[in-house]
């Protein structure tokens, strides 16, 4: 999930796991100080556990708030539900409840950003 998650939501390119389960993309421009050489090429560099971390995945929060409403809500059990409304759309409220916060806004932020490639 965090390699879609990068790739469609933060603007990575080319996720592609190496060695030791890591996963690596080309960076986005606003990152290309962090940048590392990856065999001929110079903008690799391993993204954030976004669905694992929650300052991560409040970077993805951040990322979307210019186009999109976050309502993050948790219930009774301890489960947090996240969901991107567009600011001039409807919300589909689909997304699922889930025990880690940062798993909820970043399944939220893949579904509305998946969604409105339908559109």
């Amino acid at each position: 999930m965090d390699a879609l998650l990068a790739t469609k939501v933060m603007g990575w390119g080319n996720a592609r796991q190496i060695y030791s389960g890591k996963w690596i993309a080309n960076l986005p421009r606003y990152m290309e100080d962090k940048a590392w050489r990856f065999g001929d090429h110079r903008d690799w560099g391993e993204f954030p556990r976004y669905s694992k971390d929650i300052a991560a995945a409040w970077e993805v929060v951040e990322k979307m708030k210019d186009s999109h409403r976050a309502t993050i809500k948790s219930d009774a059990s301890g489960s947090f539900y996240c969901d991107f409304t567009p600011i001039n759309g409807q919300s589909l409220n689909i997304s699922p409840f889930t025990k880690n916060i940062a798993e909820a806004i970043c399944k939220a932020a893949l579904l509305a950003t998946l969604r409105e490639g339908d559109g």
